[in-house]
């Protein structure tokens, strides 16, 4: 299979919103090159990032988007795709308030290219006091803290690496929502990283679906190593059409237009009192989520944010 990477030139405030856009293009990963994010750094002694820094010239004077394809898809016609979203979008907008691209443009990657992608940039994770993410090549290179849960990832194609701001605000809303021996659902599995994060917080029963059955490999592979194989339940399915049960908490990692019909299912398959966790949310759909949860008789207890992007807990039932 042959895979493109995909190279969009922007600005400051349109990089989160192009990340946006080329999630719901089916990017099988997304990436920003912004020399403004290590000026910006300060290091938090967890090992995020990288430590080193840019040498001069290593970044464009405009940060870039990046895109990942495979030739099953057109690129031509995601290009396409995604500048006819940036006309769309600016349509009657100030021009201080329009997506910009100053180009964009595509180049084949060769196999092993793709392949250690991750391992160039992705190092442990820092999540919380209690919770850290760590690649799976270097498991036997860390002293593991037992008061810790310590997930371990083999990234692969599948979204929620830990280090998207999404996957942050959904695992730290999730440690909060979870005390132990709760039912779970992780609608929107794609690596596993909240399904295996709900088993290593004390839930009693996880579920995960995924709409994309070709990543449930990668996903059932992320939870051997952690040795949950066998331990949480995963299927296909797209979101929860035809899913009729009764848990204590549904968590989904996924785009807004996805979350909206959502909601409700949500509301048919939580127990009185159950939670949700929600994250995907732009910044711009922040208050429309908070109104159709509330429609929904959810009541929203905590929303947290990161950058551009916000998390939201809620429970089924308002006082």
């Amino acid at each position: 299979m042959t895979w493109y990477e995909l190279t969009i030139e922007t600005d400051h405030k349109s990089e989160n919103l192009l990340t946006e856009v080329l999630w719901g293009l089916e990017s099988a990963g997304v990436s920003i090159r912004d020399e403004q994010d290590y000026i910006d750094w300060s290091d938090d002694g967890f090992g995020s990032v990288k430590n080193d820094q840019p040498n001069p010239g290593d970044y464009e004077k405009n940060p870039v988007v990046l895109g990942y394809f495979s030739d099953e898809k057109d690129i031509n016609e995601i290009i396409a795709a995604v500048k006819t979203y940036q006309t769309n979008y600016n349509e009657g907008l100030s021009e201080d308030q329009q997506i910009v691209i100053h180009d964009i443009q595509y180049g084949k990657l060769e196999e092993n290219d793709w392949e250690t992608a991750w391992q160039a940039y992705y190092e442990p994770i820092h999540i919380s006091r209690f919770m850290d993410i760590v690649p799976i090549w270097e498991k036997d290179t860390i002293e593991q803290d037992p008061s810790k849960a310590t997930i371990f990832l083999d990234p692969g194609m599948a979204f929620g690496t830990g280090s998207h701001e999404t996957t942050k605000l959904a695992l730290q809303l999730l440690e909060i929502g979870l005390d132990g021996g709760e039912s779970v659902i992780d609608v929107g599995t794609g690596s596993g990283v909240l399904a295996i994060a709900a088993k290593k917080l004390g839930a009693s029963s996880v579920r995960a679906y995924d709409y994309d059955e070709s990543i449930l490999s990668i996903t059932e592979q992320n939870f051997a190593l952690n040795d949950l194989a066998g331990e949480i339940e995963v299927s296909q399915n797209n979101i929860l059409n035809d899913i009729h049960t009764q848990v204590d908490v549904i968590t989904a990692n996924i785009l807004f237009d996805i979350l909206t019909p959502l909601v409700p299912q949500a509301y048919e398959n939580l127990k009185d009192k159950g939670i949700l966790v929600l994250s995907g949310i732009f910044h711009d759909k922040k208050d429309e989520m908070v109104a159709l949860l509330e429609a929904n008789d959810f009541e929203v207890e905590v929303i947290n944010n990161m950058g551009e992007w916000f998390g939201i807990l809620a429970r089924k039932g308002r006082e």
